[in-house]
């Protein structure tokens, strides 16, 4: 019956932290509600497999945008998947996003300007190679510690409150928490004493435990104790961070946030043109989540099962692809000191003392020093 079926939740057990699941719920009821159960049914396995998709990758698919959407077309392609699922796919998530664009979610369909054929597709996925070797594995983007504190010094310069965007900078950086898990931070879950927050884990289930530095000690303290109760949600939030008029801040906007300050400290870049002309932004708050990694690494020298632990990661081969960066480091040093028939510089030798097997002594050692 198409009523018994509009009461399902489908997407019950994804939690990509964007808030997407609830509305493709209602637009799924809306489609059961009308007795088109077969191709609502269809619906379901499509919409799913591309929420799953832009989770993995980060993605907010209420912001997604057309070269976005060919990332995942570029991405069924390489998995082989028959025209036929990718057209179903196609008109699948296109209903989706009109359904959104009329409850006013998204202003815009980011498939609206694709026109999905068996013979454009094979171009399609051509042109979303560049978009996609950009996000790979071996193109990791990371800021140096130096290149964060000048974000610390311009956090002023973008939207709202500069304490309050310093400390989410700070916060981001030194926790590596994703977007949706930092949101997600619950005021009792902070110990002030011993600089532990406690989140849930937005991947693999469960909470994990991580620390921030003594260097943000008096930005937290004050924003708990005098910002965060001057706003009017504050009383009936549990969140670390609520905004003027939710309980909790939004993901989109945090990562507003870090743009902003990245571009006013010089550090924002175009991480590649899409196809339209449109740039992606180099700095985001994911970027700062890599720029933690590559910072236990490099300079705390953590090992990479701790740092697994840190990052919530399921599987210690996601964690490990950071490991290419320090080969390229070493690389990239072994070029220039034999190119130039010289002595290596101190700042080489570091780079080599850098490469020195991790262990867990040096996790602990690191971890003595926050």
């Amino acid at each position: 019956m198409g009523t018994a079926k509009s009461t399902r939740r489908p997407f019950e057990e994804l939690s990509t932290g964007t808030g997407i699941e609830i509305h493709a719920e209602k637009y799924l009821r809306r489609r059961y509600m009308r007795k088109e159960d077969v191709t609502a049914d269809g619906d379901v396995t499509h919409i799913k497999r591309f929420l799953r998709w832009a989770d993995e990758q980060e993605y907010d698919p209420l912001e997604l945008d057309k070269d976005g959407y060919e990332e995942y077309l570029f991405w069924m392609n390489a998995e082989d998947y028959a025209f036929s699922t990718v057209r179903g796919n196609y008109y699948s998530v296109n209903s989706m996003y009109e359904f959104l664009i009329e409850e006013d979610v998204v202003e815009s369909n980011p498939l609206s300007e694709i026109e999905l054929t068996s013979r454009n597709y094979s171009f399609a996925t051509t042109r979303s190679k560049k978009a996609q070797k950009a996000n790979s594995n071996g193109e990791i983007i990371y800021l140096e510690p130096d290149e964060v504190s000048k974000m610390y010094d311009h956090a002023k310069e973008a939207h709202g409150s500069a304490l309050r965007n310093e400390l989410i900078i700070k916060l981001l950086f030194q926790t590596g928490l994703r977007r949706s898990e930092f949101c997600s931070i619950k005021l009792d879950a902070v110990d002030l004493q011993s600089r532990r927050i406690t989140v849930e884990n937005a991947k693999v289930g469960g909470s994990r435990t991580v620390m921030y530095r003594p260097n943000t000690d008096l930005l937290l303290r004050e924003w708990i104790d005098v910002r965060r109760p001057s706003l009017p949600t504050a009383e009936d939030s549990p969140y670390l961070f609520p905004s003027d008029r939710s309980e909790r801040i939004d993901e989109r906007y945090v990562n507003r946030i870090v743009k902003q300050t990245a571009e006013a400290a010089g550090l924002q870049a175009t991480h590649y043109r899409e196809h339209g002309g449109n740039k992606r932004a180099k700095v985001t708050a994911h970027v700062l989540r890599h720029s933690f990694a590559v910072d236990m690494l490099f300079n705390y020298e953590m090992d990479l099962r701790s740092l697994q632990e840190l990052m919530g990661h399921s599987e210690l081969k996601t964690t490990a692809v950071y490991l290419n960066i320090k080969n390229d480091v070493a690389l990239n040093a072994y070029q220039r000191a034999t190119s130039s028939g010289r002595h290596s510089s101190p700042d080489e030798q570091s780079v080599r003392k850098r490469q020195q097997p991790m262990g867990v002594e040096s996790s602990r050692h690191q971890q003595s020093n926050w």
